[in-house]
């Protein structure tokens, strides 16, 4: 996510979160996220910009509803 803040809006709309995340982190690694987070299409058909949102989101809630 730290990483995604290095490039525009446009720029992670333009490609998927695979394809990004394998310039970040490398193929073996997306891999692995792949095999174990069981939501594939967040992963290899939804744009780059809109995962990283989403993961924020999932994030943000998880850690509220555990802090409460």
């Amino acid at each position: 996510v730290r990483e995604s803040r290095k490039m525009s809006k446009r720029q992670l709309q333009s490609m998927t979160f695979r394809e990004y995340a394998e310039d970040v982190i490398g193929e073996s690694l997306v891999q692995v996220i792949i095999d174990t987070f069981g939501y594939y299409s967040e992963i290899v058909i939804m744009n780059a910009y809109d995962s990283l949102q989403l993961a924020l989101d999932l994030h943000y809630t998880h850690r509220t509803i555990y802090s409460l």
